[in-house]
């Protein structure tokens, strides 16, 4: 680069510098440079941890930045959402939709859950426009500091514990990276809750928000009801009630195959709303944008050890057998 320019770059004696966490580190240095008369700073860490040892540029220069991180991480910048650091929210999973992550333990899992479970409500605390995430039960933080996924105490510094909302294009859904490793996201995969890198199109790597009340229940949407183009199964902030019911989200498979993460008891009348689909659509049975199920009324029958309404369902599936998701009022 400097020969492409003319001019050989100025680099001072390298200077021994704090790491993140305020520690001493042999082999974190500073280096200054020259370039065009231009002065830029790069600096590198090189970080020990028990189950990890990673060496990488905190504040690359501008003519770096291409070659540190791919471009998709900008989106890291522009697609931070803001939320309220007083309201709770559950993850939902898109892939399985009845997976939820909780945290009983120090290691988070995902699995269906019960409205009222604190284990599975989460606050975000805003900070430099990332997240720390607090669970409500255990009052522990998601982190990533000594390598695999933990809700555990965490220090002030610790960017392991900070966390970027990315929205992913077209939905209302969002993956969940990390400050300190923008790589690595949440996922399930395999089958079970980690952090690791991901592929933009998996299902397993995207989140839906579902903002609750503190007993479980979906926090109100707004008064007015959202346009038809935001009527979709996965945006119930769109939705108003239209039986004096509560606004809720059912998973559906097949005829006969329903999930609701809201309580329900037999006599529970369930209304699919007008809406469109966001599927997978190859081979799918029916049309995503009117699904032939929207607009009909069922009654629960037994919710035990099943859910089970009083007919069958239209035909859904798809072929990957994915759940559908949808917003319905239960009254």
């Amino acid at each position: 680069m400097s020969e492409r320019h003319g001019e050989e770059p100025k680099v001072t004696k390298p200077t021994l510098r704090k790491v993140r966490h305020g520690e001493e580190e042999p082999g974190a240095r500073e280096q200054s440079t020259t370039f065009c008369g231009t002065p830029y700073s790069l600096k590198t860490r090189v970080v020990k941890y028990p189950y990890l040892r990673s060496s990488y540029p905190v504040h690359p220069n501008p003519n770096s930045m291409r070659s540190t991180f791919p471009s998709t991480f900008a989106l890291l910048i522009i697609g931070v959402t803001s939320l309220n650091a007083q309201d709770l929210y559950q993850f939902q999973n898109r892939w399985k939709p009845n997976e939820y992550i909780i945290a009983d333990r120090l290691v988070p899992s995902v699995s269906a859950i019960r409205p009222d479970w604190w284990s599975a409500q989460w606050v975000f605390e805003s900070v430099e426009g990332y997240y720390k995430i607090n669970n409500r039960g255990r009052n522990d933080y998601l982190n990533i500091e000594y390598g695999p996924l933990e809700c555990s105490s965490i220090q002030p510094g610790w960017w392991s514990a900070h966390w970027a909302l990315e929205p992913v294009d077209g939905t209302s859904f969002y993956r969940v990276r990390n400050r300190w490793k923008p790589e690595i996201a949440l996922h399930t995969e395999r089958g079970y809750l980690e952090a690791g890198p991901v592929d933009l199109g998996w299902w397993s790597a995207q989140w839906m928000l579902i903002k609750v009340n503190p007993d479980g229940s979906l926090a109100a949407p707004p008064a007015a009801s959202g346009s038809m183009s935001n009527r979709r199964g996965d945006n119930p902030s769109a939705f108003t009630p239209e039986h004096n019911g509560r606004i809720d989200q059912a998973s559906v498979r097949y005829t006969d195959q329903i999930s609701i993460p809201g309580q329900v008891s037999v006599g529970s009348r369930i209304y699919f709303f007008q809406q469109e689909v966001i599927a997978n659509t190859e081979s799918i049975s029916f049309d995503p944008k009117n699904p032939p199920i929207c607009g009909q009324t069922f009654t629960v029958i037994e919710t035990t050890p099943f859910l089970k309404l009083d007919r069958p369902m239209p035909m859904m599936y798809n072929a990957v057998n994915d759940y559908f998701r949808f917003v319905i009022e239960i009254y």
